[in-house]
């Protein structure tokens, strides 16, 4: 791993540098929110960041790869409905998204739970210790008792009405800050470094309203809105430059921000200047021996049903996928049987070699079977 830069000693974006956030975003697959926690920047600057630098991945494909595996239709009946977990703690578990879990959901026909079904649940099941243990002992705020439990805060807040344990007041809930909040620790991170008020209170587990009352107590100048990124000072400045609002190829009038129009923007964004263009290979011809017959064989042998995800073929048919992304090469070795969803994920350029790794490993399992 690259070495880890100094951050903020001028700005938000000072220090991240392209190499460290290839190295955490497409390396290491971290999430958004995790990289945000790790520098101190906020998520806005960091998605602008990896916008400037054209760091871009398919997240389906992450998805795809490390969770699809795990989310089986056995798998998510166990979790989901008879340990009553939630989406969420589900997807925590597999190291996916909340709706990546829902969707698998769906796609087997598992029925969703609503959120007042959800909270419904949650609300009858846990106790009155356990709130006073998290609540109370351990002076955690609803809001992170929720993000435990899998259930929204006003959830805990009417279970803790439920079983009569008095809520804390806004102002009881920042005795226990405020002491940390003092002129030191403000002038460190929010003058010094330079962290927003919404990063410090998140690192905290407090409301940034909090931190703005400290801010007021110590007498320490909130910033105006542009100062540190506004200007020459902000990585996308041009000198001034300015389109107008108008498209650069037909002057047709845009929204602000935009180069271009719709339409233009589609014949500038096809064919060699797409950045999954792969030489046109998509209008190449198929082998002759690459016929119904032979698809339908490999259809049979994988199962009808997805050897990637496990989906089950129902009314229409699942696509055959060449493995070398070869269509000369049809022979049985080469293919496999995958569900739309997943062939989809298959056709991007920066992870067709990862995706060859994967299947074939799949297709040499179940052939030496």
């Amino acid at each position: 791993m690259s070495e880890e830069p100094k951050l903020h000693t001028g700005k938000f974006s000072k220090g991240l540098t392209k190499e460290y956030l290839e190295q955490l975003y497409l390396v290491e697959y971290k999430p958004i929110i995790e990289i945000s926690q790790l520098t101190g920047c906020s998520i806005p600057m960091l998605r602008q960041l990896l916008s400037k630098y054209k760091l871009h991945r398919n997240k389906s494909f992450r998805e795809a790869v490390k969770c699809t595996v795990k989310l089986t239709k056995e798998y998510l009946e166990e979790c989901y409905i008879e340990q009553g977990k939630s989406a969420e703690q589900i997807g925590k578990d597999v190291d996916c998204d909340g709706n990546t879990v829902i969707r698998r959901l769906k796609e087997y026909g598992i029925s969703v739970r609503s959120v007042q079904e959800t909270n419904s649940k949650i609300a009858h099941t846990v106790t009155k210790e356990q709130l006073e243990e998290l609540y109370i002992v351990q002076r955690l705020s609803t809001i992170k008792i929720g993000e435990m439990l899998g259930c929204t805060n006003q959830t805990v807040a009417n279970a803790l009405q439920k079983f009569d344990i008095p809520i804390r007041t806004i102002s009881e809930a920042n005795a226990k800050i405020l002491p940390l909040l003092t002129k030191e620790f403000l002038e460190e991170n929010y003058i010094k470094l330079q962290k927003s008020t919404t990063i410090i209170a998140r690192d905290l587990h407090c409301n940034p309203s909090t931190v703005w009352d400290a801010l007021k107590l110590h007498n320490i100048p909130r910033w105006e809105s542009g100062t540190f990124v506004a200007g020459d000072k902000h990585y996308g400045w041009k000198g001034g430059i300015t389109n107008n609002n108008k498209c650069i190829d037909c002057d047709k009038d845009i929204w602000w921000g935009a180069k271009r129009c719709d339409v233009c923007h589609s014949v500038y964004n096809s064919g060699a200047n797409n950045s999954s263009w792969n030489g046109g290979s998509s209008f190449d011809p198929y082998s002759p021996a690459f016929t119904t017959r032979l698809k339908n064989k490999i259809r049979d042998r994988d199962g009808h049903k997805c050897r990637v995800c496990g989906k089950i073929e129902s009314k229409r048919k699942f696509p055959v996928h060449h493995i070398d992304y070869n269509k000369l090469n049809c022979q049985t070795d080469n293919l496999i049987t995958l569900c739309p969803f997943c062939h989809n994920q298959t056709n991007s350029i920066k992870t067709r070699s990862l995706w060859q790794v994967k299947l074939t490993k799949i297709i040499t399992s179940l052939l030496t079977k």
